[in-house]
């Protein structure tokens, strides 16, 4: 018996860390381990995400925080994502916004 990535629930896209697929519109959506939360995949632009029954990915509860008027930065091999729905858009002038690192 051959198992796929797909088949044990883990993401299959082209970045550097895997993460678990979670929620969608399938009849059993992945749930994510504790300590972990189903969000959007900030990785994949234009992606309508969960709202629109695309499934999502598990990030840690404890995922470090980029970007805001300091600056800060991924560990090495992250890269920082904006974090959408804040209320804080870097593209329309939001010097302050916060993103996440993946």
């Amino acid at each position: 018996m051959i198992l796929s990535l797909a088949s044990l629930g883990l993401a299959i896209t082209p970045f550097k860390y895997p993460y678990l697929a979670c929620g969608g519109r399938g009849p059993n959506p992945h749930k994510c381990p504790a300590s972990w939360t189903c969000k959007d995949d900030l990785r994949t632009p234009d992606n309508c995400g969960l709202k629109c029954g695309r499934p999502g990915i598990c990030v840690p509860n404890n995922a470090p925080s980029c970007g805001g008027i300091t600056g800060k930065r991924c560990p090495a091999f992250f890269t920082c994502y904006d974090t959408p729905n804040d209320g804080c858009d870097p593209t329309k002038g939001g010097a302050d916004c916060l993103g996440i690192c993946l």
